[in-house]
Order: structure tokens, then sequence, then C-alpha cells
């Protein structure tokens, strides 16, 4: 009897830590996704974190006028920006290969991984198109 009920204090305390420690750590880590998405979230969008931000950026590529599509909400769902990006200074689109967003910069700037499982946050940008932003960390 007394072996069943620790088993089950054990059980319920592992998954306690779990819910309320390694579920938010991962995703603030970036290891996996959250398992809702706040409604008017695009089913593509993909969740990034950075300490104080947190965002909901889904870009798609759009080949015959060379920009990507992109569109980037709150953690809360609200519309914080769409339009047209290109990369960086040069005049075209973000190939696949290429287009990891890590983070909104602000209305005009969307940041990129160095790829799929990268680690340097800031390592290329897509600028609005139609503004002269030059993407700067410092």
């Amino acid at each position: 009897m007394w072996k069943r009920l620790l088993l089950g204090v054990g059980i319920t305390l592992a998954l306690a830590i779990c819910y309320f420690f390694v579920y938010p750590y991962g995703i603030w880590l970036g290891l996996w996704q959250p398992l809702v998405r706040p409604s008017g979230v695009s089913s593509t969008a993909r969740y990034v974190s950075i300490i104080e931000d947190a965002s909901w950026l889904d870009c798609a590529i759009d080949e015959q006028r060379n920009v990507n599509i992109c569109r980037v909400w709150d953690s809360y769902g609200h519309l914080r920006t769409e339009g047209d990006f290109r990369y960086e200074d040069e005049p075209r689109a973000a190939r696949k290969d290429e287009l990891y967003p890590s983070a909104f910069g602000g209305h005009d700037t969307i940041y990129l991984f160095d790829g799929p499982h990268g680690h340097t946050i800031f390592a290329h940008a897509l600028n609005r198109v139609g503004t002269q932003v030059k993407a700067t960390v410092n």
C-alpha cells in the first residue's frame, strides 16, 4: 500500500517538475515549440524567444517578386508587422536554406539564425522592402 502511494506521489512530482520547469525552459531555449499557439497565428509560424521578447514568426518565399513575405505576432497572438522583406542589403529574397527566423528587430527588421540548428541569433537579417535599414548589432 505504501509503495503504491509513494510511487504515485513520485510520479506526480515528476510530472509537475516537467510541466513547470522543463517544458517552459525547453521552449525558451528553442528545443521545442509550444503545444498551443494563440488564435490568429498561422500554423506554419515558429515561436522564437530571446529572454524578454518572444514572437511567432512566419516567412515564405515569393519567387516571382523576389521577396520574403513575413508576418510577426507577439506571444499573445497580436500581429506586430507583416510585409515584404529582402535579405540584408541584397536585392533578393532569402533562400529556403537561409530562412530561419530568430528574432523580430522592430518594424523593419527580422533576424535570421545561421542555419536550421544555428546558434548565432543575429547572423543575418531581412529588411523591409522600401526602407533603408542597416541591420546592426551592438
